[in-house]
């Protein structure tokens, strides 16, 4: 319960304290600042009985954003090389038809030197982008100011204090929050580095993990995803999040058994953004959202088959602004607000383009969206909006997870126990891996995540991760 005592100058009151269970907790006075908690709040002393108070908090997208415009660059990146290597085999042909000495060698010449010119060109391109260290951003900047009174209800003798006090009570009718947004271009560093994805070649690095139910053991772990500095892991038969420093060290653990918040029944899918984890929760039907630390911030969906509802959700992915969840059981994808409204959902059951049966894992990179069509044995491309693309892939595999980074598309073929590489555009570059549970082997390995140097891979039934370059 707050309490409120006042000094009282006639009929004008400038100042007073504020007390909890009987202790003063801040000195009050028109036009100061008191803290309450770990929150700063502006305070207005109306009258003798009305003691107004104001919190301003200004919130911003720039980690989002920033990753963003990081991924979108990277991907200009990648694709200017793809463009190099295949003007590398065209003028390789050319060359050789020059050698040969070909009859039409003058139009050759021609086609030569344009080709050239327009390596050149994609070589100086890459070379810019990757020596950038600066851009601007478009920041969508929130200023949120919240208020609401005191107000004096009674005065009552405590024993405890023995002397009256005055009791307040929040007057609820007079909360409010006002939201304005503001655009604004902020300069944000680019580290080079990060438009420098590498190629993963399936080179073990280490093993994190082993069978067990205590810290830093799994049970079946599932999703993945990962960080500037942490990996985080979904630790499915144990119900709960395992976190991990990128080298495999324990950091904590969050998270049991149960329908309520914060609980778990079998999670699956995991994605991070520059403030939050959303979990991916299967049998509870249903999206939980964390802080980094393991706080609990909200929970999206419930059990069904209507718009904004779920049956076993299997994989989540996250952007500047949405939420992507393989809705498996109702052979769809759904998209949320990061607050989680419903947005729309993408595909129906069955075999056809832009159809799914049981789609699993889920990524996103500045353009598109990438499913794992899990019964279907393919990864299907839509652009964010929805549109079907492109698939990849065919019977033969049985793909669990997605990964993107600039170039390439890495895939878990749990049915395979392998990853397969492709392409973006769809075209088979590598597999590595195979049964086992030796280093570099897989037993049905499922969540998969990129950091830009390494490839972390859920190993199922060998109860590990994997973390490969």
């Amino acid at each position: 319960m707050l309490q409120t005592r006042k000094e009282m100058k006639g009929a004008n009151v400038s100042s007073g304290a504020l007390y909890l269970w009987g202790e003063k907790i801040a000195d009050v006075r028109d036009g100061g600042v008191v803290t309450l908690g770990e929150e700063m709040w502006e305070t207005r002393v109306v009258s003798d009985e009305v003691l107004h108070l104001t919190k301003t908090t200004r919130l911003d997208n720039r980690e989002a954003a920033h990753a963003e415009v990081v991924g979108n660059l990277a991907n200009q990146v990648a694709h200017r090389r793809m463009e190099v290597r295949a003007l590398d085999k065209s003028i390789a042909v050319l060359l050789a038809k020059v050698a040969k000495g070909d009859e039409k060698a003058d139009e050759i010449g021609k086609e030569l030197v344009q080709e050239l010119a327009a390596q050149g060109k994609h070589k100086r391109s890459i070379t810019e982008l990757e020596e950038r260290n600066e851009v601007a951003v478009e920041v969508d900047v929130v200023t949120e100011t919240t208020s609401f009174e005191l107000k004096a209800g009674f005065f009552s003798t405590l024993p405890a204090l023995g002397k009256p006090v005055m009791w307040c009570v929040p007057v609820r009718q007079q909360y409010s929050t006002e939201r304005t947004t503001e655009r604004l271009a902020l300069p944000l560093k680019l580290p080079a580095d990060k438009l420098k994805s590498a190629d993963i070649q399936g080179t073990l690095v280490r093993n994190i993990g082993s069978h067990g139910t205590g810290d830093g053991q799994f049970y079946n772990p599932e999703g993945i995803a990962v960080d500037g500095e942490n990996l985080y892991v979904v630790d499915n038969s144990n119900h709960r999040i395992q976190v991990f420093t990128k080298e495999g060290a324990f950091v904590r653990r969050f998270g049991s058994h149960g329908t309520g918040d914060g609980q778990f029944y079998n999670p699956e899918g995991i994605a991070v953004d520059g403030e939050n984890l959303y979990v991916a929760d299967s049998y509870n039907h249903r999206i939980q959202v964390f802080t980094k630390e393991g706080a609990f911030v909200r929970k999206i969906g419930s059990k069904g088959t209507g718009d904004g509802q779920c049956s076993c959700p299997r994989g989540v992915a996250v952007d500047g602004e949405h939420i992507y969840v393989a809705d498996c059981r109702n052979n769809r994808i759904q998209v949320f607000t990061k607050e989680g409204a419903f947005v729309r959902h993408i595909g129906s059951q069955g075999t056809g383009d832009g159809q799914c049966y049981c789609p699993i894992g889920t990524a996103v990179d500045g353009e598109h969206l990438y499913v794992a069509d899990y019964h279907n044995n393919r990864i299907q491309v839509f652009t964010k909006r929805g549109a079907f693309v492109r698939e990849i892939g065919s019977q033969g595999t049985g793909h669990v997870g997605v990964a993107v980074n600039g170039e390439h598309l890495y895939v878990a073929d749990g049915s395979n126990h392998s990853i397969q590489v492709f392409t973006k555009e769809g075209a088979f570059v590598r597999k590595f891996g195979s049964q086992g549970t030796g280093d570099g082997q897989f037993s049905d390995p499922g969540g998969i995540a990129f950091d830009g140097e390494h490839l972390y891979v859920a190993d199922h039934g060998n109860h590990r991760i994997l973390m490969l370059r």
